[in-house]
């Protein structure tokens, strides 16, 4: 894998990793709770779970395309894709089966950060299986 190659992925993934963890609570498509809506007898409501998974999933994802950023061995890359796919799949899970969204599906929430979360999820995996693929190409090129 090119240098140049290296930190574009780097910084695609570091980048899609704070926009999954900053879109639920300062994003227009932001979870019912930080837009402002109270849960009912003061509790927390769903999204505000989701939310709070989504930071501690996108932080791990930003920091793993900072360190792809650094990794120039192609067998680190190789690790580094699968936790990331690991990281992506927990993205995508988190707003459906780990903390699931609000049961009311005309909540913006829904409508908003659910579709957002799958979606930048896909993309992940999407870059951590071209990262794992480019990985194998280079050490069998450097063997």
């Amino acid at each position: 894998m090119k240098n140049n190659t290296r930190i574009a992925t780097g910084a695609g993934v570091t980048r899609l990793g704070a926009l999954s963890e900053l879109a639920p609570r300062f994003g227009l498509l932001r979870v019912c709770e930080f837009a402002g809506k109270q849960g009912m007898n003061g509790e927390h409501m769903h999204c505000y779970y989701t939310a709070r998974a989504a930071l501690v999933i996108g932080i791990l994802t930003a920091m793993i395309g900072a360190v792809i950023m650094l990794a120039k061995n192609p067998l680190i890359r190789t690790i580094l894709a699968a936790v990331l796919g690991g990281a992506a799949i927990a993205t995508i899970l988190n707003p459906v089966v780990l903390y699931p969204i609000c049961p009311n599906p005309d909540m913006p929430c829904n409508l908003g950060i659910k579709p957002l979360m799958i979606v930048i999820g896909i993309v992940i995996v999407g870059l951590a299986i071209w990262l794992g693929v480019s990985g194998r190409s280079d050490k069998k090129t450097s063997a």
